[in-house]
């Protein structure tokens, strides 16, 4: 999305497209240490407590952290809703004005840019379908991280979950 001319900078919020990408960076990076954990609990060392600590402790923390992010995202975009009249966003002296200091999402903006200054605004409707797409991307990577934590289970169980042979009665 291109720079707005803007009365009011404050008017666009940034935080769901910063949520966006932090999400998603923590996700890679989970995947990352629950991949490597996996293969050092199958291959290296089976009963390594640590690493299975660090494995599925990662893995469990990252699923609220995603839950987190996609409720951000959602109950930004629903509140700041575009606007739907040129009343309210209008477009004086080569600036856009927004009454009352309303603000917008990149996605509300970009939408409503679409709806309304098409004209003036090409790149808009790219952009609102894009803004669309990424926030639609934060419910799999939400799923994806529910995964993760049982892919990073089997392989952590036996390090943190058994029992030990005294309290069954077999040593």
């Amino acid at each position: 999305m291109p720079t707005p001319p803007l009365a009011d900078p404050a008017t666009i919020i940034q935080i769901p497209h910063l949520a966006l990408y932090g999400a998603a960076i923590n996700l890679i990076a989970t995947g990352i240490i629950v991949m490597i954990g996996c293969v050092v609990l199958r291959h290296v060392s089976y009963d390594n407590t640590l690493v299975a600590m660090v494995t599925f402790g990662t893995a469990v923390i990252n699923f609220p952290i995603q839950l987190t992010s996609l409720s951000i995202v959602q109950v930004l975009v629903a509140t700041h809703r575009e606007s739907k009249s040129r009343t309210e966003v209008s477009f004086v002296n080569g600036k856009y004005t927004v009454l009352g200091g309303k603000q917008f999402t990149r996605e509300t903006w970009s939408c409503m840019m679409g709806n309304l200054y098409l004209s003036q605004e090409p790149w808009s409707t790219n952009a609102c379908s894009e803004y669309h797409y990424a926030r639609y991307t934060m419910t799999v990577m939400t799923v994806v991280s529910f995964l993760i934590i049982a892919v990073a289970y089997f392989p952590c169980k036996n390090a943190l979950f058994r029992r030990s042979k005294v309290e069954v009665g077999k040593a």
